[in-house]
């Protein structure tokens, strides 16, 4: 019989499963864990960016009722206006951006803004509405109330969700984001 012995070094192999799952538990802050954060900005522009083209009447969002758009700024003007000239074409109001703090809060740069949310958890990031600030429109409310309100509707409050799943191209995007992630990892700990 002819036999060989392999010796394989694991070293490398153990420092990055150490290295990864310490990031992965929130014990390290490094390659996962900024891939997260980009994760998170990601998430808020793919929001943001669908938010701004429902608030303009492009898509599944129901248009404002009557008694709302009497409310809004420059609504009321304009109708006054055209009621003396007895012609009335109605001004473009945005649908859930009045004071633009729902719309503010998906910013993609995380930046503590009143209802802007982003917390590290085990495996992952959570981002979306939360916090304690109060909604410049109905101050006893908090942004986050106002945004879930919204999100599923009530008995005189039509739905407009506003956080979904992602798409497909944000989905890729944060695919990418942790690819690079791991190749970076790979080559701190040398097993690449």
């Amino acid at each position: 019989m002819i036999t060989a012995t392999v010796t394989i070094d694991l070293g490398p192999l153990v420092k990055f499963k150490t290295a990864l799952e310490n990031d992965l538990r929130r014990s390290s802050n490094k390659h996962i864990r900024a891939a997260f954060k980009k994760w998170a900005a990601r998430y808020r522009a793919f929001l943001r960016e669908r938010y701004s083209i429902l608030s303009r009447g492009g898509g599944e969002w129901p248009p404002l009722a009557t008694s709302t758009l009497l409310g809004r700024r420059g609504y009321r003007a304009a109708l006054k206006k055209a009621t003396k000239k007895k012609k009335f074409v109605a001004p473009k109001v945005a649908i859930l951006i009045d004071t633009g703090t729902l719309f503010g809060s998906l910013d993609p740069v995380f930046k503590g803004k009143p209802g802007q949310f982003e917390h590290d958890i085990d495996y992952g990031i959570s981002v979306g509405y939360g916090g304690n600030g109060p909604h410049p429109s109905s101050p006893a409310l908090t942004v986050q109330q106002i945004a879930m309100f919204h999100q599923k509707g009530g008995p005189r409050l039509p739905q407009r969700t506003i956080i979904v799943p992602p798409d497909q191209i944000t989905m890729d995007g944060m695919a990418k984001d942790m690819t690079e992630a791991l190749i970076r990892m790979s080559k701190e700990t040398g097993c690449s």
